[in-house]
């Protein structure tokens, strides 16, 4: 069993449900119960593997994950598979029940976010307030729940921000499309933009044959699934640039073997070469 080295309910805010400091050996998932639909994990020591069907996301000490549910219902079960993958690691958990003003802009926000470690250095905001959330957690003072509720909130909002990356047809990257079965499918590619997608894994993911997804995609976003995936690609490729991210690591984000491949991708979308891109912004 995990050890729970803080636990505490906090009842002050109607947002916060819940915070809990938790340790894990290898290979010991995180248990953190705490109902609500809005949930924050800050790993704090060691490393951790989310496994969401069909990607694994990788997450490093002082990275972010960021999971919501937008239908307004609790999930039935945990909120997520999370392995601690080495000997020791320490996660900060979050979660909160979501009043209708605080939940406006959660729609700019995909069901699942990761924020990079070099995201979140190259942020004064984030590096702040993480500070300040390690602070309350090392010291019991007076008044530690108030100022916690106050700080995730903080946290949440900044997370919000970081995710809503606009789209070259005026709209958040990640709004809900019309199209139920299409939106299904560019869920998973902005949750995963760096996996090999095709066609057939996407229709599959709609529930549709390859031919009927194909023309419904094309209806709703007037494009087709794989040049869809490219701009997705290319955007947030241009926003890990302009957060001092390297060539080569946005090239791995995005789903690109050598950063050749993705110098070329990124030169044709934006008529401009990534280091360039990178040294105008």
């Amino acid at each position: 069993m995990a050890d729970v080295l803080t636990n505490w309910v906090v009842a002050l805010r109607p947002n916060l449900i819940g915070v809990a400091t938790l340790r894990q050996s290898f290979g010991e998932p995180i248990e953190f119960r705490c109902g609500g639909r809005i949930f924050i994990f800050i790993v704090v020591e060691g490393r951790y593997e989310v496994k969401n069907d069909p990607t694994v996301t990788h997450l490093d000490t002082g990275e972010i994950y960021f999971v919501h549910w937008e239908n307004g219902e609790e999930p039935p079960g945990p909120v997520a598979t999370v392995l601690a993958t080495t000997n020791t690691a320490v996660v900060i958990c979050a979660s909160f029940a979501g009043s209708p003003v605080f939940l406006k802009h959660l729609s700019a926000a995909p069901p699942v976010s990761k924020i990079a470690r070099h995201d979140i250095c190259n942020d004064t905001n984030f590096s702040a307030i993480l500070e300040l959330i390690g602070n309350a957690f090392r010291f019991e003072n007076s008044g530690r729940d108030e100022i916690s509720s106050h700080l995730f909130e903080a946290l949440y909002v900044l997370i919000v921000r970081h995710c809503s990356v606009v789209s070259i047809d005026g709209r958040p990257l990640h709004t809900r499309r019309d199209d139920p079965y299409v939106n299904k499918a560019i869920v998973k590619m902005q949750q995963a933009p760096g996996h090999a997608w095709t066609v057939d894994q996407l229709a599959s993911l709609a529930g549709l044959s390859r031919a009927a997804f194909s023309r419904r995609f094309k209806a709703d976003t007037g494009d087709t699934p794989l040049r869809y995936l490219t701009r997705c690609r290319m955007h947030v490729a241009a926003d890990m640039l302009r957060r001092a991210a390297t060539v080569r690591t946005v090239a791995e984000n995005v789903g690109y073997l050598s950063e050749f491949a993705f110098s070329r991708a990124f030169s044709s979308y934006h008529g401009v070469s990534p280091r360039d891109f990178k040294e105008q912004s």
